[in-house]
């Protein structure tokens, strides 16, 4: 197989799968700026709403490169972010433990490990990319408890 078959093949495994980080969609193989984008953004619940709501708070860009580590599969609750080209195709994604509910691992009197989870009202959490200079617009999906994604927020970014 050709470079570009194998890139497009494991471009497609690791989105059927949601893995992400790891992986250029091949239209992005060779456009890679040395760049790495950090993105803050602020979540909460809104009055009479049963979805979070999302709002990008800044965009920052420092010269650099990411180190490929291995993208996380994501679960209920999590936050999946996407940057996207001007024709809505992923460039980059990353995923996000929900960052509405904490988890806590703690030891009761008895000394047995017992889980928490700590519900919040509003947070800000961060996520950073490797810079792509095709990529305008983010997207932040929230996964559902049947493995689905509702799309919470996307905005264009850049012009």
């Amino acid at each position: 197989m050709r470079r570009s078959s194998l890139a497009l093949v494991a471009t497609c495994l690791s989105a059927l799968l949601g893995i992400s980080g790891t992986l250029l969609p091949a239209h992005a193989q060779d456009r890679v700026p040395n760049g790495i984008l950090f993105m803050e953004f602020q979540t909460w619940h809104s009055t009479g709403e049963q979805r979070p709501a999302v709002a990008l708070k800044s965009v920052r860009t420092t010269e650099g490169r990411l180190k490929v580590v291995p993208g996380s599969l994501p679960s209920f609750g999590d936050r999946v972010v996407e940057l996207l080209d001007q024709q809505g195709r992923v460039v980059a994604s990353a995923v996000h433990p929900d960052p509405l509910n904490v988890d806590l691992e703690t030891v009761d009197a008895e000394g047995k490990l017992q889980h928490v989870r700590v519900p919040k009202e509003e947070a800000t959490f961060f996520v950073r990319f490797q810079d792509h200079a095709d990529a305008s617009v983010v997207s932040v999906s929230m996964v559902l408890s049947d493995g689905k994604r509702e799309r919470l927020y996307q905005q264009r970014f850049r012009p």
